[in-house]
């Protein structure tokens, strides 16, 4: 080869290795946009995979026409979320909610809707009325449980309000939904934003409320330490 072919060759490889190292990175970016992109092409949160509210709005509707008094409606706040995005960075947060829903997804079943907005979530199940109380502390249970990040073990719980269709003689999920949001308020109350849970009362369900949610509402949050 003479220098002058050596010297116009020398580019090109360099090019290419560059090409290859950089090539991976960007198929993994490229995979991540298309995934957020389904999701919520397909009605789903972009981070977590949930339903959106409007998608959830009707799944959870005919869930509710379909069980009617064997079904549940649950309002999750995460206690003091502001905290870990403080603390440890958005990342750390993202993570706690993609765990979150996911433990929500696996207690609610394969037929139980789910969504999320900010740090609240949302599902409506079919739950025996026998084991209605067992069930529920577990959901409790779950949220309560530290969730792994980069080493270290957060640790997080919620606080939720309970809406049963036959205590507000309704299966509108508009009206569930702004009970249990009350409940989940005054469970957060009353337990100092420590994961409680409480149950909404017919006066719950004829709250004032504007675009579903009741008038007045404080801002909400997750609360997050680091685990001894």
């Amino acid at each position: 080869m003479s220098p002058a072919a050596f010297v116009r060759s020398r580019p090109r490889s360099l090019t290419a290795l560059a090409l290859g190292a950089f090539l991976p990175t960007l198929g993994w970016a490229v995979s991540t946009v298309k995934w957020h992109h389904r999701h919520t092409a397909a009605g789903k949160d972009g981070l977590t995979g949930v339903l959106r509210r409007p998608e959830f709005t009707a799944a959870a509707q005919k869930f509710l026409d379909t069980f009617g008094d064997q079904a549940v409606f649950c309002f999750i706040d995460v206690d003091h979320f502001k905290q870990i995005n403080d603390t440890y960075s958005h990342a750390a947060g993202d993570a706690v909610l993609v765990e979150l829903a996911r433990r929500i997804q696996h207690w609610a079943g394969a037929h139980g809707p789910v969504s999320r907005d900010g740090d609240e979530f949302v599902v409506v199940t079919r739950i025996h009325p026998g084991h209605r109380q067992l069930r529920l502390d577990h959901l409790s249970e779950l949220l309560s449980t530290p969730v792994t990040f980069e080493g270290r073990l957060l640790r997080v719980s919620a606080s939720i309000g309970v809406a049963e269709p036959a205590t507000l003689h309704s299966r509108n999920v508009s009206a569930l939904r702004r009970g249990a949001d009350v409940a989940m308020f005054e469970a957060k109350r009353a337990g100092g934003h420590a994961g409680m849970l409480a149950y909404a009362t017919r006066q719950h369900a004829d709250a004032p409320s504007r675009n579903g949610r009741r008038i007045g509402r404080p801002g909400t949050a997750l609360d997050v330490e680091v685990a001894a």
